[in-house]
């Protein structure tokens, strides 16, 4: 845990530059999120989740390209991701994407899906599926709230599901 903790503060210390810093909170997780903007059409994610009651860390970098639309934007990319769960660990690639609708200037929608089969995870996973569905106000002009619902579930190959992240979350985001 002190390694894993340890990695995430260089990683989230040596981006000075970053665009968003989101921490989300759920009933049995933390997650803190940093998005710094690499160049207008694409980005770079670093992040950390740490779930106490399954004792499971997820250290995770996701690479993306941004597009919009007339009615919305999104990313398309994946991430490479660390997880330490209990008494496996392992690592992998997922694929993935991620949606963001406005509703009005102060509210936008958001839903994202990644997967990461088996011929994608190594060591002691066999698979990675994290979905989430979600809602943000913006507050101010560089800070908004959010809420929804989602699931990282990674599986072992023991073949018992870990559920890092379930269930209804709130979120903070603050913009530099």
């Amino acid at each position: 845990m002190k390694v894993l903790l340890t990695i995430s503060l260089l990683l989230f210390g040596s981006c000075t530059v970053a665009n968003e810093f989101t921490v989300r909170i759920s009933e049995e997780s933390v997650s803190l999120i940093l998005d710094p903007q690499v160049i207008a059409k694409n980005s770079v994610q670093f992040s950390f989740v740490h779930n106490d009651d399954e004792s499971s860390d997820l250290i995770s970098a996701g690479f993306f390209a941004h597009g919009s639309k007339e009615s919305f934007d999104a990313r398309l990319g994946g991430k490479a991701y660390y997880a330490d769960l209990d008494n496996d660990s392992g690592y992998g690639i997922t694929l993935g994407g991620e949606v963001f609708v406005p509703v009005n200037p102060q509210l936008k929608l958001n839903a994202g899906l990644y997967y990461g089969p088996s011929s994608l995870s190594f060591s002691d996973v066999d698979t990675f599926q994290e979905w989430f569905v979600g809602i943000n106000y913006q507050v101010f002009d560089n800070a908004s709230l959010g809420a929804g619902i989602g699931s990282l579930q990674l599986e072992p190959e023991n073949g018992r599901d870990v559920d890092v992240d379930d269930g209804v979350f709130i979120e903070m985001k603050l913009s530099f």
